[in-house]
């Protein structure tokens, strides 16, 4: 079985639900999009980390 290690970042915005996207770059300019939009930056947390894939056979 080969690993791969992906990057996931998570930005969570109340009670609007979670976005996961691949970079930070991502997350950060679809965060700047939502204050843009209206939303407050208090709600919008952004976690990020890196996770192992298998792949199942």
């Amino acid at each position: 079985m080969k690993n791969r290690q992906w990057l996931v970042v998570s930005l969570d915005v109340g009670e609007l639900g979670e976005w996961l996207f691949h970079t930070r770059e991502q997350a950060l300019s679809f965060r700047r999009e939502l204050i843009e939009n209206g939303a407050e930056s208090d709600n919008i947390s952004l976690y990020y980390g890196k996770i192992n894939l298998s792949k199942i056979k």
